[in-house]
């Protein structure tokens, strides 16, 4: 803060990784044009590559909303691969079982259906910092007992048909 406004910090994105406005006009100059986005600071490459990620999420969630896979549905099969009823997902709760669904819950709507944290905890009645820590769980517990979503979103009538997960 002392040091004031310096011109090596203005900018973003492209501007400031190509090394200012000479820089990009010498390159547009010989042919050379850059991907870039204002929100990200980067090269190229790096720029294109985040860009990719997110486009992939987004039609991701998109297909799921297509095949009408939304919040309620997510619980319904979550309830059935942990045999917890959804009530018990609902609310505040330490009861060992239903912090693990609730876990799993949330770590799918956030990543597969890209819920925000704030919707997850209006929709569950609890706080956006327990939402927060059951993501997180949920991802341990993806991770290590290798879990795989897909498994559910195959199944045509997720009441009438075993659930099989995909253990490794």
């Amino acid at each position: 803060m002392d040091q004031g406004r310096r011109l090596d910090l203005i900018g973003g994105g492209l501007l400031r990784s190509a090394g200012g406005w000479q820089a990009i006009e010498a390159m547009r100059k010989i042919g050379i044009h850059q991907k870039s986005d204002e929100r990200m600071l980067g090269d190229s490459d790096f720029v294109e590559e985040v860009l990719s990620r997110a486009k992939e999420r987004l039609q991701q969630k998109y297909a799921l909303a297509a095949r009408g896979i939304g919040f309620e549905q997510l619980m319904q099969w979550v309830s059935v691969l942990t045999a917890i009823p959804v009530q018990a997902m609902v609310g505040p709760g330490k009861e060992r079982q239903s912090v693990r669904a609730r876990s799993l819950l949330c770590f799918w709507a956030v990543k597969e259906l890209g819920m925000s944290l704030i919707d997850l905890a209006g929709r569950l009645g609890i706080s956006v910092p327990t939402v927060s820590v059951a993501v997180q769980r949920g991802m341990k517990i993806v991770d290590r007992e290798k879990l795989e979503i897909a498994a559910l979103f195959e199944c045509e009538n997720i009441k009438g048909v075993p659930i099989t997960v995909n253990r490794g």
